[in-house]
């Protein structure tokens, strides 16, 4: 989704069949944050492929398998329409899921747009090179390999 630039989802707790999750898009927009509870049923019987994760979100969503609560001044279920920020985050989760074969305790997720702007930012990228968490090389192809697409 274009709108979100980053995404963060954090493990509330689980409880029996259901595991809930807060989200908040775009870090200081907190009327795009909330809870969502994914029943384990939807890890229990996916699917071998999965071409779409936001698109199986609303269908788990529509089979009452997602719910979404949207904290405000009274927190709100949303019964007949997905809060597309909700839906994103869960099927953030079951990527992540099916990918690491377990459930995430933290995700962030970040769009391209954003990617792009840390790693051409010394004073964003040098935090993670010396952490280790990316290489001062990776960073310098990274920066070449956009270089050229915008000549």
């Amino acid at each position: 989704m274009d709108n979100i630039k980053i995404l963060t989802i954090i493990l509330k707790e689980q409880k029996d069949d259901v595991i809930d999750y807060y989200y908040l898009a775009n870090e200081s927009d907190t009327k795009l944050a909330g809870i969502v509870s994914l029943k384990m049923t939807i890890f229990e019987k996916l699917p071998a492929k999965i071409d779409d994760y936001t698109l199986f979100a609303i269908d788990a969503y529509l089979n009452d398998e997602i719910s979404i609560v949207r904290p405000c001044h009274e927190p709100m279920k949303v019964p007949d329409c997905p809060d597309i920020c909700g839906i994103v985050a869960s099927g953030t989760i079951i990527h992540y899921y099916i990918k690491n074969n377990e459930m995430p305790k933290f995700i962030c997720s970040l769009s391209d747009d954003a990617v792009d702007l840390i790693m051409q930012s010394d004073e964003c990228i040098q935090p993670l090179i010396d952490n280790g968490i990316i290489s001062k090389e990776e960073v310098d192809e990274y920066r070449q390999k956009q270089l050229k697409k915008c000549s």
